[in-house]
């Protein structure tokens, strides 16, 4: 059993590898429109963390720069239930159609000209973050295998961008200047402020 959905074929006909994806969704019930909530009825935290890569296009007239990096946000859904999870983060992959179904924090970057928003799109990635311990499945199941609650592993949800966000330059020191600028990410009331240090030369 501990071979079996471990992306390795150890049977002939390879049914060891078959009806491996980590989750099944009725789309019935669950209302990806609604965040998922606590037992408290309190929202869900999130935990956003970011990757720079590059900075460029400083531009002190208009005030604004050019940041290209990677978003990743985490979070909780205890609405989901989760199969075959492996040590390997990157090897609980979502695939896109049950991506698309599932409930995505609603984000922005508030300091773009458009306040670009966080979606699901191509160039994203969800997985699974196993944390929790797995429980066998019901022996009225067809699978042998365990079962891992969405309120104990969290999905991790990765996407990259490259954007110009506003700044205001405080000018005075020119050219012995440091600019503070931010990354503004937003959810309705709620803030999250990721700051970057800019030295602006000549």
């Amino acid at each position: 059993m501990k071979y079996e959905c471990d992306e390795v074929a150890d049977c002939l006909d390879h049914s060891d590898e078959l009806d491996c994806e980590i989750l099944q969704i009725d789309p019935r019930s669950y209302r990806k429109e609604y965040p998922p909530m606590q037992k408290d009825d309190q929202r869900i935290p999130i935990n956003v963390s970011m990757s720079i890569s590059a900075i460029s296009n400083i531009h002190d007239i208009k005030e604004s720069f050019q940041a290209k990096f990677a978003i990743i946000l985490e979070w909780y859904d205890n609405r989901l239930t989760f199969y075959f999870l492996r040590t390997s983060t990157s090897s609980n992959l979502i695939g896109g159609e049950e991506k698309s179904l599932i409930w995505i924090p609603p984000l922005i970057f508030n300091n773009t000209e458009t306040n670009e928003m966080i979606v699901d799109d191509p160039a994203s990635s969800m997985f699974v973050h196993r944390r929790g311990e797995g429980e066998f499945f019901d022996l009225s199941n067809v699978w042998e295998g365990d079962i891992y609650k969405g309120s104990e592993n969290p999905l991790l949800f990765t996407s990259k961008y490259v954007l110009t966000h506003h700044c205001v330059f405080e000018l005075y020191y020119y050219p012995f200047d440091t600019q503070k600028c931010e990354i503004q990410v937003r959810q309705k009331s709620n803030s999250f402020w990721l700051f970057i240090l800019l030295k602006l030369f000549e």
